[in-house]
């Protein structure tokens, strides 16, 4: 594809006017499984549950300096504070990415079943 020129994409294996095949998912997006979001969504989450489950949550006032604690401690707030923001912010998006990449695989089919 040149730079400047835009290649269409259809639910069927169409060719284009000069013979070659259209693309049907742009090349990102191919590598791309349901499977494989749930199992990052669900990584993320046991990181967050370990973290929760050791106790790094009591390490938290650190980053606001009401207590003062180690750097050991600080290490643990921030890692709990960051797993905490990729279970709030990261697995939901995962989850939502999963379904709408299962739906596009549902219509796809649906739309190749009805071309034949």
């Amino acid at each position: 594809m040149e730079r400047g020129t835009k290649e269409k994409y259809t639910m069927n294996n169409e060719e284009s006017s000069t013979g070659k095949p259209i693309n049907t998912v742009p090349s990102f997006i191919s590598g791309l499984s349901c499977k494989r979001f749930i199992a990052y969504a669900i990584l993320l989450s046991l990181l967050y549950m370990g973290a929760h489950l050791l106790g790094f949550r009591e390490y938290t006032a650190v980053l606001s300096g009401t207590a003062s604690f180690s750097k050991r401690h600080q290490f643990f707030g921030a890692f709990y504070i960051i797993f905490y923001m990729c279970f709030v912010v990261i697995v939901p998006v995962l989850l939502i990415a999963s379904v709408l990449t299962e739906m596009r695989v549902i219509i796809k089919r649906y739309y190749m079943k009805g071309s034949k």
